[in-house]
C-alpha cells in the first residue's frame, strides 16, 4: 500500500531523473506541515521545461510512478489530478523555468508559499530564488472584510430566498449550505487568511459558535432550508452583536433587508412588487 510519504518520494524519484525538471516542492497543508492528517490530499508543485510540461498534462503517466485508480488530465490549464492506490488524491501544478523567472513582487502564488511550502529537488535553484523573488498579496484587513462582506451576504441571502420560493432547491442549497456559512466564517475569523485553512479544526477553534454553525445546514427540503436560511440570518447578527462594527446606516439597511426575507419565506411577496 502506498501511503502518503511513499508517493512523495516516489514522485520526487521520478522527476528527478528527468532531464529537463528543475524542480519539485509541496505546497498546500503537506507543505505547511499545518492540519496534515490521513485525508489530507497532496499538493505538487513542479518546474519542467515546456515541452515537459506539455507531455505531463496530456498523457497517462502517473502509473509509472505509482498504482493508479484515476487521473484526470487538463483539469485546470497545466494541471492534473491524480488519485492513487489507497485513494490517496494528488495535485500536480506544473510551472516553466520561464514562468517562474518572470515572477516578481505580490502574486497570488506567493500567497500560496508564504504560508509555507517544502522544496523537495532544486538543482539550479530555480525554486529558492522564486522565494526571495515573490511576496504575498495584501490582504484584507479586518475592516475591509466587515465592510465588503456583510453586503455579499445579504444580497445571497435574498437570491437564497427567492430560489426557494421558486422551488429550485438545487441552486439555493449551494448558497444556504455553503457560502453564507463561509461568509460568516469570514466574519468571525477575518484574521484567518486562507479559505482551506477557515474550514478546518472549527470546533476546536471556535467552540462558541461552532453549534450555531452547525444549525445553519439544512436537508434539500423546503421547509428546512427556510428554516436554515433563518438560523444563518439570526447567525449574522449575533456576530455583529459581539463584534459591534456595522455602522449604523448599514445596520439600519441589512435589518430592512432582514425583516423582507423573512416576509418573503413566510408567503407575503408584497416587498418583490
Amino acid at each position: 500500500m502506498f501511503n502518503a510519504e511513499k508517493i512523495i518520494s516516489a514522485v520526487t524519484r521520478h522527476y528527478a531523473a528527468m532531464d529537463r525538471c528543475w524542480g519539485i516542492a509541496l505546497i498546500g497543508s503537506r507543505g505547511r506541515g499545518l492540519h496534515v492528517d490521513r485525508f489530507s490530499d497532496i499538493d505538487f508543485f513542479i518546474c519542467a521545461e515546456s515541452d515537459l510540461r506539455g507531455e505531463l498534462v496530456s498523457t497517462d503517466w502517473a502509473k509509472s510512478i505509482a498504482p493508479v485508480i484515476l487521473q484526470f488530465p487538463l483539469v485546470l490549464p497545466n494541471e492534473v489530478r491524480v488519485l492513487f492506490q489507497g485513494y490517496m488524491d494528488s495535485d500536480f501544478h506544473f510551472y516553466t523555468p520561464e514562468e517562474l523567472e518572470s515572477m516578481h513582487g505580490p502574486c497570488q502564488l506567493g500567497d500560496y508559499l508564504s504560508r509555507g511550502w517544502r522544496i523537495l529537488y532544486d538543482p539550479r535553484g530555480l525554486l529558492k530564488g522564486l522565494q526571495g523573488r515573490i511576496q504575498p498579496q495584501q490582504g484584507e484587513t479586518r475592516e475591509e472584510i466587515w465592510s465588503t462582506t456583510p453586503p455579499v451576504f445579504w444580497f445571497n441571502a435574498v437570491l437564497c430566498a427567492k430560489y426557494i420560493l421558486r422551488g429550485d432547491l438545487f441552486r439555493a442549497y449551494r448558497l444556504s449550505n455553503w457560502w453564507l456559512q463561509q461568509m460568516l466564517l469570514e466574519l468571525i475569523e477575518p484574521e484567518v487568511p486562507e479559505e482551506s485553512c477557515r474550514h478546518k479544526n472549527i470546533a476546536a477553534r471556535i467552540p462558541e459558535y461552532y453549534p450555531r454553525l452547525s444549525y445553519c445546514f439544512a436537508r434539500l427540503e423546503r421547509e428546512d432550508m427556510i428554516r436554515g436560511l433563518t438560523e444563518s440570518m439570526d447567525l449574522f447578527w449575533e456576530i455583529c452583536g459581539n463584534k459591534q462594527i456595522l455602522p449604523p446606516e448599514q445596520q439600519k439597511q441589512f435589518r430592512s433587508i432582514h425583516n423582507d426575507v423573512r416576509k418573503m419565506l413566510a408567503g407575503d411577496l408584497n416587498c418583490l412588487d
